[in-house]
């Protein structure tokens, strides 16, 4: 097998590569389903339960949890809600792709529950 070199491997990137499918996995796409998570639902919570027992405003609570929402999302809930959707967006492709059953068995991964 022939070595490919850096420019064919870059060429072969672009050629490939999926903007629409990047775009798809960006926090600002996914941050809605973070926010439906029940852990960050439950850190919203008690965020919220602390800082109106220290007497802080609705309005003062509602612009400090915009402000800080992306430190109330945990890692590994980002990384499963993303890797999550790459699956779909993996297993949608393949599907389109109308495969011979008959030469070809694709088993998808299960979708982790969080």
């Amino acid at each position: 097998m022939e070595k490919l070199t850096i420019e064919q491997i870059n060429t072969r990137i672009n050629n490939e590569f999926c903007q629409k499918t990047k775009n798809s996995l960006t926090d600002k796409t996914l941050k809605i389903k973070y926010k439906k998570s029940p852990v960050v639902k439950k850190r919203i919570k008690d965020i919220t339960c602390i800082m109106e027992e220290i007497g802080i405003d609705e309005n003062q609570i509602k612009n400090f949890l915009e402000l800080y929402d992306e430190k109330i999302i945990p890692p590994g809930i980002k990384g499963l809600i993303c890797g999550n959707k790459f699956n779909e967006i993996i297993k949608n492709k393949l599907k389109k792709l109308n495969l011979d059953k008959e030469r070809f068995s694709i088993k998808f991964e299960k979708i982790t529950q969080m």
